[in-house]
């Protein structure tokens, strides 16, 4: 039986539509999951995140929320914690979409305090980069990176 040959690199189109094609969005997906990289890419989303210590300010943020914010609901909690994780504000009451879609304002603050004094639960930016390192090595294995969309792996 003969070596199976490599499948041609399909190109990413530029400029980068959201959402992405279904062809493309499919393509990058099973190179992952026939790759295997969804363990490497946990390993090293988790090494840094215990690095920068985050599951300490997630516990600290969920204190700060029963103690001084009167959250009482989990469901409630745990959406307005993965906001904060990708770093969104929370908007005014009845604005925004529930599905924490495009909704809210990126939070500025470097100094550990989310808005309003609140602890920062931002994913950390090395883990977000390291993660995108890992992914980037996978997916350069089937897709061509034009040479403008270079900065597109560094965001």
């Amino acid at each position: 039986m003969p070596p199976p040959q490599p499948q041609p690199k399909v190109p990413i189109p530029t400029p980068l539509p959201t959402p992405l094609p279904a062809p493309l969005l499919t393509t990058l997906t099973t190179a992952l999951l026939t790759a295997n990289a969804i363990p490497p890419i946990l390993r090293t989303l988790t090494l840094e995140c215990q690095k920068a210590k985050w599951q300490d300010a997630v516990k600290a943020r969920i204190m700060q929320m029963l103690k001084d914010e009167g959250y009482v609901d989990k469901a409630e909690m745990l959406r307005v914690l993965v906001r904060e994780a990708r770093g969104l504000e929370e908007e005014g009451e009845g604005e925004g979409d529930d599905d924490g879609g495009d909704g809210g304002v990126q939070k500025g603050r470097k100094d550990g305090k989310g808005g309003e004094g609140r602890i920062d639960v931002r994913v950390p930016e090395k883990a977000v980069s390291e993660g995108v390192k890992v992914v980037k090595g996978y997916l350069e294995k089937v897709v061509e990176v034009e040479p403008e969309v270079v900065d597109f792996w560094s965001s």
